[in-house]
């Protein structure tokens, strides 16, 4: 089945290794989605290799609706991005169990998104590395504000690196088939099935 209308993804991977195990495997989604489906735009945007300065913490966000830095780095832009994604993808390595510094000081610009669902109804897949622990926390913070913006989880690839490989490619296959099939299928059921769910 073809999708009518060509449907954006776009990928941010917090990792300071450009081509580390977080990086490859986002690739190897992205090329599997294009060979389920043509009319789709990847984009993968490397964290490290953007300028976005650090959270302020003066507030202007929640008392204006902006942040004044958005016009010193590249923030305003990635939030257009991501206001016309239909998936967001939200890749990151284990630091400290935690999310990488690169993504935690991303998420922090976006912080007060959290209180107006800017994101709502668009789709997230998470996709965690780490070499020995944390990967869980990691994984559930990511899905935690995701879901505060609006976004639906529906897919995740936790990989440590002594996970089997073909595993790894199993679950890289199952997440490009489930998120093509929802923007196949526009399943506004699951979508309502989701609010049920966590609003109750």
């Amino acid at each position: 089945m073809v999708i009518s209308k060509q449907k954006n993804i776009l990928a941010l991977v917090g990792s300071n290794h450009i081509n580390g195990f977080t990086r490859n495997i986002i690739q190897l989604l992205k090329d599997n989605l294009h060979a389920r489906n043509e009319n789709i735009d990847f984009q993968i945007i490397d964290t490290t290799e953007i300028d976005i300065n650090v959270c302020r913490g003066c507030n202007t966000c929640f008392e204006k609706g902006l942040c004044p830095l958005d016009r010193q780095d590249d923030m305003g832009q990635l939030k257009a991005m991501l206001d016309n994604a239909d998936v967001i993808i939200l890749a990151c390595p284990v630091y400290l169990m935690h999310v990488s510094s690169p993504m935690k000081i991303l998420l922090d610009r976006l912080s007060y998104w959290c209180h107006l669902l800017k994101l709502r109804n668009k789709l997230l897949v998470t996709v965690i590395t780490t070499s020995r622990s944390g990967a869980n926390e990691t994984n559930n913070y990511l899905k935690y504000i995701g879901s505060g913006m609006g976004l639906l989880p529906i897919s995740e690839i936790i990989f440590t690196h002594s996970s089997d490989i073909d595993e790894l490619i199993h679950k890289i296959n199952k997440s490009a088939y489930i998120i093509n099939q929802y923007l196949i299928e526009k399943k506004k059921s699951i979508r309502i099935n989701f609010w049920k769910k966590h609003l109750q």
